[in-house]
């Protein structure tokens, strides 16, 4: 009887993470459920999963990864180095047809963070969330370009709030750094870097209440690519 149940959930679980549950849209109404995997309970969200849509954004820069302008906008908004801010821009493509932009969100929007190590569970760096639906960790991975450590196995939702600061832009194809990165690196997806999202508190890092909501947390079952 427990098997049954636990199959049940963790049938349940990915069939939410694929985004194919539609238990009301409405985010301030989240049914919850829970699973009891290895001794670690999982949260997860039961309802759908809502679309990342920024609406009109006020644009403070925007332009190629090497732009003079869009450097200065990126030192301002992180408090880095000319050189620091040239070595996070590294990580954008500018490449293509879009360019990258800073600019601070006029109303909420909903976003994803993909991760397996629990110390890096907290971060700075996000992804859309493209018709309702979370990318498998392999696209993930692959979109993205997460670094070899980084399965994409868990998904943290969250809830940007209106004021933050973001550096939009295409991620960068990151498969020239082996050490790092492996083949499947090649980037192209939508990412955020929210300077702001996360503090430095004493000794270990915490959400910044002001800028950011956990929604819900996800975890893809083993085998699950």
């Amino acid at each position: 009887m427990h098997r049954a149940k636990w199959f049940l959930a963790v049938t349940l679980l990915l069939t939410v993470a694929l985004g194919l549950v539609g238990c009301g849209s409405d985010p301030g109404g989240v049914t919850w459920g829970t699973i009891t995997d290895g001794g670690e309970v999982l949260t997860y969200q039961v309802n759908d999963i809502p679309s990342t849509v920024i609406r009109q954004p006020q644009l403070l820069a925007s332009g190629e990864v090497d732009d003079p302008a869009l450097l200065a906008a990126v030192r301002e908004v992180t408090g880095r180095t000319h050189a620091q801010a040239v070595e996070l821009l590294a990580s954008f493509d500018s490449s293509g047809p879009d360019v990258v932009e800073v600019l601070v969100l006029r109303s909420d929007a909903f976003v994803a963070r993909y991760w397996s190590d629990p110390n890096a569970k907290l971060g700075r760096w996000y992804a859309p969330i493209l018709r309702g639906q979370i990318y498998l960790p392999a696209e993930a991975r692959q979109l993205l370009a997460l670094p070899l450590a980084n399965t994409g196995r868990c998904v943290t939702l969250y809830r940007f709030k209106a004021g933050l600061t973001l550096i939009r832009g295409a991620c960068a194809d990151m498969t020239d750094n082996p050490d790092a990165f492996g083949p499947y690196a090649t980037g192209g997806g939508e990412q955020y870097y929210a300077p702001d999202a996360t503090l430095w508190v004493v000794d270990h890092v915490e959400l910044n209440p002001n800028a950011i909501e956990l929604v819900s947390e996800l975890r893809f079952p083993q085998g699950v690519q």
